[in-house]
């Protein structure tokens, strides 16, 4: 029995080929770049998009001078600092933090509520004139816990991944210098305790002293006059 001759397909030019072997990627590529656009622009949105910050207590210019005697006091006694929620945001004013890591601070605040103590970090940075951070914070028996971290208008549970790297991020910039009250604060060496009426602080939160050097005075001598006769 004769065989059917074979069909012999014809070879596709080097151009198809090519364009064959790239098509899938590229698909999947754009497919991939599509939904990651589609799940990203919301957030990014909200990042973007400034709040209205509500009012603070304070801090006028009596609480700069109420929270430098009671400091005073503190560096005699070594007792504990007790803080009006006044008191408490003229003490976050002296609060600095380098302008690194692509942010830049211009003021701390906290906003004491009947459940949750809200820090705000107040600033600009990543092209944006306005970038908010506000962490939301509760008082536990062991520490305090993170329950919210809002990003501008992007809210997201304390929980959440991305907040915990927000938290690291934050904290990153207020330990650049070692000896601030914050630094300080975040390292265990003293503790903050949100009250109803008030915060109140322990331990060595105060940053150290720097000893002013003493400087030699020249030695005068008095030339003694001739006794008149």
């Amino acid at each position: 029995m004769q065989k059917s001759p074979a069909v012999v397909s014809p070879r596709r030019p080097f151009f198809v080929k090519f364009l064959l072997f790239w098509l899938h990627p590229v698909v999947l590529l754009m497919l991939i770049l599509l939904v990651s656009s589609l799940l990203l622009v919301p957030p990014l949105m909200l990042i973007s998009t400034p709040v209205d910050l509500p009012e603070f207590a304070g801090p006028e210019q009596e609480d700069f001078w109420s929270l430098q005697k009671k400091m005073i006091d503190v560096n005699q006694s070594a007792a504990p600092l007790k803080l009006t929620p006044s008191e408490f945001n003229a003490f976050l004013s002296g609060c600095q933090i380098l302008p690194e890591g692509g942010f830049c601070l211009q003021r701390l605040r906290c906003l004491a509520n009947k459940d949750l103590t809200s820090l705000y970090i107040i600033g600009s940075g990543f092209f944006m004139r306005s970038l908010v951070f506000q962490v939301d914070l509760k008082n536990t028996d062991a520490s305090l816990q993170t329950m919210q971290v809002k990003i501008n208008s992007l809210e997201l549970p304390g929980s959440h991944w991305f907040a915990s790297r927000v938290i690291d991020y934050l904290k990153m910039q207020a330990t650049r210098n070692t000896e601030s009250s914050l630094a300080r604060i975040l390292a265990g060496k003293g503790s903050i305790e949100f009250l109803p009426d008030g915060v109140m602080l322990r331990g060595e939160f105060m940053p150290p002293r720097q000893k002013a050097e003493t400087e030699e005075l020249p030695v005068v001598e008095i030339e003694e006059m001739p006794a008149e006769n």
